[in-house]
């Protein structure tokens, strides 16, 4: 926009986007969905995103309104994992029990048994979820990065940074400790070892 003094682009409306999220939950029939539906009303019927970082802020509010949810059915799931109900109900896997009796698409029932994992034995990344401070796509990095490390300072890595900057750093970290530097590994970027190191 700076440099050629003119930037458009053709968008759906705020509305029109979620009418379609809507129209799909209902068409899906899970229980769930009904509260979504009647949280995104509630949102869209707000009035219209005056700007980008408005729209943004908006999806926040309904990412933050699932993360509950979320976390419910990953205990659910570990409940159900811990009491044998897949091998007494004659299921192969949990995500086949998860997806016939919950009515979830293949994908999404492995990744709600990938999530019942996640949590297993991290309360800490739990409640970050939880509180909408990180998302579950960083839980998922931290858990990886997570080679008997304390959780806290990824998680507060995650809180400053975007996304895809903490994706690009924890990349870099599992570089780090395949070329043999998994003393330097511990602790999320920025810090000076790592830099001294390279």
């Amino acid at each position: 926009e700076d440099a050629y003094r003119l930037a458009q682009i053709k968008v759906v409306s705020f509305a029109d986007l979620y009418g379609g999220k809507i129209l799909a939950a209902l068409d899906r029939q899970h229980p769930s969905d009904l509260i979504d539906v009647r949280d995104l009303i509630a949102i869209v019927e707000s009035s219209e995103p005056s700007s980008p970082r408005d729209a943004l802020d908006r999806l926040r509010q309904i990412q933050l309104l699932r993360a509950p949810q979320r976390l419910l059915l990953a205990h659910l799931i570990r409940d159900l994992r811990r009491t044998y109900a897949m091998d007494l109900l004659g299921y192969r896997s949990m995500a086949d029990l998860v997806e016939d009796r919950l009515g979830l698409s293949e994908r999404s029932a492995r990744n709600r048994v990938a999530e019942s994992h996640l949590f297993e034995s991290e309360q800490e990344l739990e409640q970050a979820v939880g509180r909408g401070e990180i998302s579950l796509m960083q839980a998922h990095l931290i858990r990886r990065m997570q080679h008997g490390v304390a959780v806290g300072p990824f998680v507060e890595r995650a809180r400053q940074v975007s996304w895809r900057q903490f994706q690009r750093e924890c990349r870099l970290l599992d570089l780090l400790r395949k070329c043999g530097l998994g003393g330097l590994t511990g602790r999320p970027l920025p810090q000076s070892r790592v830099e001294e190191a390279l």
